[in-house]
């Protein structure tokens, strides 16, 4: 076996190297040691059976690890949208907004339906109540046009009765007045004397004017004699009929 020179100065730097050794054994052992539950560091002790080779460099020892900091006794973890409910979210959002607006709409056209509707009713009224007007106002037309025609026809009729009357009655005066009349010699058949006489509500002869001559003198004269010789004239019961015979223009012809 080789040996070390030097054999006596070389047990005093052992000695302080194991000493230096352990010393830094147990401080690592002291100051090392955490209440906390962690995993231990690896600490490999070799055992030799003779001293190093003379001055070993020896490895600096890695400084202890920092105390790992305390759990956080409440941590309210930030709830995350997950991108899928945030898009399932905006769907329903943008869904609920188009029902609404669909709804709106609905409203919308309902209202501009009812509207139109009412403005529909409104002038059909309007123009039924016009056509009810203008029929009313033609029904009315038709009611006064035929009554003017039935009162015309009764004042044709009437007046036709009246003048037939009336010249029934002038019928009758004339035919009293001729023959009542002295027919003077060389008379023409075709001679003629029109006379205006007042006659009273009687039949009383009050006046007899001569408004046209025969051109025989003597047949003038004859015929107004004839016409006075005549009263009371023969006059109808009607009193609206023997007004008109208040004043009369006759025509005496042989």
């Amino acid at each position: 076996m080789h040996t070390l020179p030097h054999r006596e100065s070389f047990k005093f730097s052992a000695g302080a190297l194991a000493l230096v050794v352990h010393g830094l054994f147990f401080s690592l052992l002291f100051f090392g040691f955490d209440w906390h539950i962690s995993p231990s560091p690896n600490i490999q002790v070799e055992m030799w059976d003779r001293l190093p080779s003379p001055e070993p460099k020896l490895a600096p020892t890695p400084p202890p690890p920092p105390p790992p900091p305390p759990a956080p006794k409440h941590v309210v973890t930030p709830k995350v949208v997950k991108p899928a409910l945030k898009f399932k979210a905006d769907i329903e959002l943008r869904d609920r907004k188009k029902a609404a607006r669909l709804k709106r709409e609905l409203a919308e056209r309902k209202m501009l339906a009812a509207k139109k509707e009412k403005i529909r009713k409104e002038k059909l009224a309007k123009k039924l109540a016009e056509e009810k007007q203008r029929a009313a106002e033609e029904r009315i037309a038709q009611e006064n046009t035929r009554i003017k025609e039935l009162r015309a026809r009764m004042r044709a009729d009437v007046n036709a009765a009246v003048q037939s009357e009336v010249q029934r009655y002038k019928d009758l005066i004339q035919a009293k007045i001729r023959r009542n009349i002295v027919m003077p010699p060389d008379i023409p058949d075709n001679a003629e004397a029109k006379f205006t006489i007042i006659v009273l509500p009687g039949g009383s002869v009050v006046s007899v004017n001569m408004l046209k001559s025969s051109g025989h003198e003597a047949y003038d004269s004859a015929a107004e004699r004839a016409i006075r010789k005549a009263a009371p004239l023969p006059l109808p019961q009607d009193k609206s009929l023997a007004r008109m015979f208040r004043t009369l223009r006759l025509s005496v012809k042989p």
